[in-house]
């Protein structure tokens, strides 16, 4: 009976991935990202199932009959691919859900940033009230949103600012790229950052893209721009991002991802406490249905490695 080792989750302890697997699969449930206590955990494992926990190679030869990884979630980078490939280890993650709760998430940061509604809401909170409190605000038709990466929910975020009237360029790294004919395709982040007024972040963490929002990127931005980014905090350089944000480089961040999370006191804990960033807890993902959707849907991932 093949041994399916969950090491975390923040959703359940594998209640409905067994259901979904059913009697013909071993499932246990470790509860830790710790390396040493995932070590002694998942010897016997042929498939791992992964939220948070870092899994490197080392980890990988703890299991000497691991077959797959499989993550809950869209991105890899807490994955070692290169050493997975390597040991012929079959990896993959859960693609097709949560497309319109991020896409919502973001949707709704750009509509809070182009209105500055985090700041009015703390104005009321201090007592003050009335017409001058209201920023300087751009109508959608004489915005830009920018969207950096055009997958599902890059797309999805362009359909939906689209329709609420906002001019929409793109950047994407694929030449084969099959655009909407209503988005400007740009040749760089750079160029995407400096036609945008909101540009909104949809690409993958990996090394070619670690702090790829850079402060080029942030100052070709400018100070009337916005950062909004669901995607992963190490896509941005906080440092940069900081700088931006305390001298007026930039107008504002939009984020439910940090480079460190929960933030600590360093660059991440400034950010998320600067009172130019609307900073939510990388919950853009959930919704009851999301989170049912990825359970069941990283099951058949599992069942379709072992096939």
């Amino acid at each position: 009976m093949p041994r399916v080792v969950i090491t975390d989750s923040d959703f359940g302890r594998g209640e409905v991935e067994a259901r979904e697997l059913g009697d013909d699969y071993s499932v246990s449930f470790v509860n830790s990202r710790d390396p040493e206590v995932l070590r002694a955990a998942i010897g016997e494992a042929q498939i791992l199932m992964v939220q948070w926990a870092h899994i490197d190679g080392p980890l990988m030869d703890a299991a000497p009959g691991l077959r797959g990884i499989v993550r809950f979630g869209m991105g890899l980078d807490n994955i070692d691919l290169d050493a997975a490939r390597s040991r012929g280890i079959d990896v993959r993650n859960v693609d097709d859900f949560c497309i319109d709760e991020v896409a919502d998430h973001a949707t709704a940061m750009i509509l809070a940033s182009t209105r500055r509604l985090w700041t009015l809401n703390d104005e009321v909170k201090a007592g003050r009230w009335g017409p001058d409190l209201v920023p300087t605000s751009t109508p959608p038709a004489d915005s830009v949103v920018g969207v950096a990466g055009l997958g599902r929910i890059g797309a999805a975020v362009a359909r939906r600012v689209h329709a609420l009237g906002f001019p929409v360029s793109y950047w994407d790294s694929r030449p084969d790229l099959d655009a909407p004919s209503w988005a400007t395709k740009a040749d760089s982040l750079v160029d995407l950052a400096e036609a945008a007024t909101h540009l909104s972040l949809h690409i993958p963490l990996t090394t070619d893209t670690h702090a790829i929002v850079s402060r080029e990127v942030l100052r070709a931005l400018g100070s009337s721009g916005y950062l909004i980014n669901v995607g992963r905090g190490g896509l941005v350089d906080e440092s940069a991002l900081w700088e931006a944000l305390e001298s007026g480089g930039i107008a504002g961040a939009c984020l439910d991802v940090l480079a460190t999370e929960p933030p600590s006191d360093g660059l991440s804990g400034a950010i998320a406490r600067h009172p130019r960033a609307l900073v939510t807890p990388h919950v853009a993902y959930l919704s009851t249905a999301a989170l049912d959707t990825l359970r069941r849907h990283a099951a058949q991932r599992v069942k379709a490695i072992l096939a």
